[in-house]
Order: C-alpha cells, then structure tokens, then sequence
C-alpha cells in the first residue's frame, strides 16, 4: 500500500465548511443521494455538482501514476455524473470505462458521453471478475457504507483491481474528527445528548490504515480532512 494524494490537482473551492444541523429523517433521505444532495442547497450536500473542467488535471495525474492508456479498462466506485471518466475519455480516447452509482439522479444527469457506460449498483454489491480492471477508483465514496459492507467493498475492490485507488474521509486529531462530524451528512448523527451514533463507516488515518490491512488492502489511498469549519450564524452576520 501506499498513501498518495492524486487529488492534489484538484482546485478547491473557496466555499466555508460550517456545522450543519439536518434532521436524522433528511439525513436517511440523503443517504439515497438524491437531487437534493448533488443539486440541492448547500445545506443538503453539494448545493450544485456541475462539470467545469477540475477534474482534467486529476485524470492526467492518474494517467501518469498508472501508465494508463487507451487499452486499459477502468471501474470508478461512486462515479457521480461522470466527470473524472469523461476526462479519461478525453485524453485516451478508446478507452475502456465503467461508472458505478447509487445515485439514480447522477446516472440520469451523467455526462452525455460517458452515461453508457454507467452503472446503478450499490458498492458493498460489487459482481466484477478478478482483476477485470487495470485500476479501480473510488473517491469519497465507501466510507458512506456501513461497517461490514465496507470491509466488504474493500476486499472486493482488491479482487477485481490489478492497481486499486481509494480516498475516504479521515481525521488526525480530535478537532479534525469533530469537523467532520458537523460537515458531513450521510455518515452519522448525533443525538440530542450530543452522543455521535454512526451510519458509514469513519476512523481516523490509523484506523483506516488498519482497516485496510484486515481487508487486506495492497493498493494505493489518501483521505479527504475537514477543517476550519465556523458556525453558520457566525457566518451569516458577516
């Protein structure tokens, strides 16, 4: 295993992260990752996923991480609306892709390009031949299963992949593990005595580093962390 940010070429956005308050009934309804999550309000998760070209500098990254080329055949887990294949496409053209989804929303609003070749299929759910990918990706995508079904996902993912790349949301300190919390939408709760009661699956960096190594886990990974979050009304006097 190694821990690699291919996303480093990813432009972030300028938006503040602040602590959401969603009810636990609208944060099971955004756990079907509905319109609302992808194309909602910011308050709902993403508040508008559009294609804008970010993600060309991350694809040419795992071209050349990977010595990709038009022959190879590429499984995105959580492909969203397609933005990181199309830009696979784009600069390999012929290349093989397949994007899974439980998003019903993303497939039907995918890129035109690339939808053909998407997929509704649960990640925890996977039925792919061994090494039939020569890379499986999946970005911000599994830790949304539960426990099982993650370890699950994982030692699946190490099946089907000849090279395997997986980013999952992680903390290294208390104060990254409680910004997370507020953040996040799909991965827990807290209840009304501030008890956190999970819903994905979350650890800090050394957690998830040995839950890799139970699943036995050989390919490459790196985190998404959450910082600096402000309250919301703070933000709103401003």
């Amino acid at each position: 295993m190694a821990e690699i940010n291919l996303l480093r070429s990813y432009p972030t956005g300028k938006g503040t992260r602040y602590k959401r308050n969603v009810t636990l009934k609208k944060r099971l309804e955004l756990r079907k990752f509905p319109k609302e999550f992808f194309d909602g309000s910011r308050d709902e998760g993403y508040g508008g996923y559009h294609y804008d070209g970010r993600w060309e500098p991350v694809a040419r990254d795992f071209i050349k991480h990977y010595y990709l080329t038009q022959k190879s055949k590429i499984l995105d887990i959580g492909c969203g609306k397609g933005f990181l294949l199309y830009e696979l496409t784009k600069l390999l053209p012929g290349i093989n892709i397949v994007g899974i989804e439980v998003s019903q929303h993303c497939i039907d609003n995918a890129k035109e390009e690339v939808k053909a070749n998407f997929f509704l299929c649960d990640a925890g759910n996977m039925n792919f031949k061994n090494k039939e990918f020569d890379l499986v990706i999946s970005i911000n995508t599994i830790h949304n299963l539960p426990l099982e079904a993650c370890l699950k996902a994982i030692k699946d993912i190490e099946k089907i992949g000849k090279n395997k790349y997986i980013q999952v949301d992680a903390w290294r300190n208390n104060a990254e593990r409680d910004a997370f919390r507020d953040w996040q939408l799909t991965g827990g709760f807290y209840d009304s005595d501030e008890n956190w009661f999970p819903l994905g699956t979350s650890f800090s960096i050394k957690g998830w580093k040995e839950f890799f190594e139970l699943a036995g886990y050989t390919g490459d990974y790196y985190w998404t962390i959450f910082e600096d979050l402000k309250d919301k009304q703070e933000i709103e006097k401003t």
